[in-house]
């Protein structure tokens, strides 16, 4: 089968994570995703997820095969089995396109260049800042605990006060363009980006 997708080996610079059950199917993703995006463990522009039970809830860009969890943001979709490549392979391009992705109250992203967009104001953050930021940014207004901090940024692994360390690193930088108080500390559950 021959699937015309985006070459942009010369500027690579974005990044794909695959969780898979199949080392078929990873294999699958592999190479129609590679001619665009080089492969990371953690974070990157495009998660695709293809487990059998219980997928993971996933912050960001992502592509679900067969199953999802309940709720799905604005940049994820839910592809059924027998996947499509063709249908597959043009999502992908469509969501690592898709620079700019914007939650409520101002709030938004650019993937590309790992920078956080409020109202007309933009700070840029280190990878391991934006991964925090994009978990926080896909549910604005929610409380995020430090076990799902752990869970998507340091791969389930107990990070100590890592999650800690980084809200900090991150509440400074955001409150350099959207003032005080935007980022929250719910005592004894953990951390929250304000809606504004």
């Amino acid at each position: 089968m021959d699937i015309n997708i985006l070459n942009d080996r010369k500027n690579n610079s974005r990044e794909a994570r695959i969780i898979s059950d199949s080392p078929v199917m990873e294999e699958l993703f592999r190479l129609i995703l590679s001619p665009f995006a080089t492969f990371c463990d953690r974070g990157g522009d495009l998660t695709v997820v293809c487990v059998e039970k219980d997928p993971p809830r996933i912050s960001g860009a992502c592509i679900y095969v067969g199953t999802s969890p309940r709720e799905l943001s604005e940049m994820q979709v839910l592809m059924p089995r027998p996947l499509d490549l063709r249908a597959f392979a043009n999502e992908a391009i469509a969501l690592l396109s898709r620079r700019t992705a914007t939650a409520s109250g101002g709030w938004g992203a650019d993937s590309h260049r790992q920078v956080a967009i409020f109202e007309d104001r933009e700070i840029t953050l280190t990878q391991r800042e934006y991964q925090l930021y994009t978990l926080l940014l896909s549910r604005v207004g929610e409380c995020v605990s430090r076990e799902e901090m752990d869970s998507e940024l340091w791969n389930g692994e107990r990070s100590g006060n890592c999650a800690d360390v980084y809200v900090c690193y991150l509440r400074k930088k955001l409150e350099k363009i959207a003032g005080p108080g935007v980022l929250i500390s719910v005592r004894g559950r953990g951390y929250m980006l304000k809606k504004t």
